[in-house]
């Protein structure tokens, strides 16, 4: 008799566990995207420099990995230099934008590795993590569909310097790519 109620106890425990386990995994699926919707419907627009980098990953399909101008602080003109040691290897950083008075990019205000507090209504800041001397914001791939890969490449390697993103940048200074021009002409998947 003691033998079945132990037996029957570890079998519910384990069943608690299972469980646990299959609602975890369903948690983590959908915490990814309900992070890039919000990002998405609360987020401001704006509009970065880019050359794109790598039209092809056979991992993860038809995309255009991006290289942004704001992504290595030590190439930003009208910015301090910042030394590959005025920040270390993981770190979380913040980068302001400013707003353009024109349909161009924004440019930045300065890097820091505290969260910017009350900026002015014409500036935002992109939180990333510095990395092999760059600054990774989350936004370094765009993925575009088999059909239009082709028309998309040709672009690129047409115009190599005219590449902007559109962007959505939520209040905590994470980003998700909307949508790729390149020369002018608008690329939304």
């Amino acid at each position: 008799m003691l033998n079945a109620q132990t037996s029957e106890k570890k079998q519910d425990q384990t069943l608690v566990y299972f469980l646990a386990a299959i609602g975890l995994q369903s948690v983590l699926l959908f915490v990814g995207p309900a992070q890039r919707a919000y990002t998405y419907l609360t987020g401001t627009p704006a509009t970065l420099k880019t050359v794109p980098v790598d039209p092809y990953d056979p991992v993860r399909g038809y995309s255009v990995t991006l290289n942004y101008d704001i992504s290595s602080p030590l190439t930003v003109p009208g910015v301090s230099p910042l030394s590959s040691s005025g920040f270390h290897e993981g770190q979380i950083v913040y980068v302001t934008l400013q707003k353009p008075t024109g349909n161009t990019a924004w440019t930045v205000v300065r890097y820091q590795s505290e969260r910017p507090k009350n900026l002015p209504a014409d500036q935002l800041f992109l939180q990333g993590t510095f990395h092999n001397n760059r600054i990774r914001y989350g936004i370094e791939t765009y993925y575009v569909p088999e059909e239009k890969i082709q028309e998309v490449n040709q672009a690129i390697l047409k115009h190599p310097k005219d590449n902007l993103v559109d962007v959505r940048i939520d209040a905590a200074g994470k980003a998700i790519p909307v949508q790729l021009r390149i020369a002018g002409k608008v690329y939304a998947y």
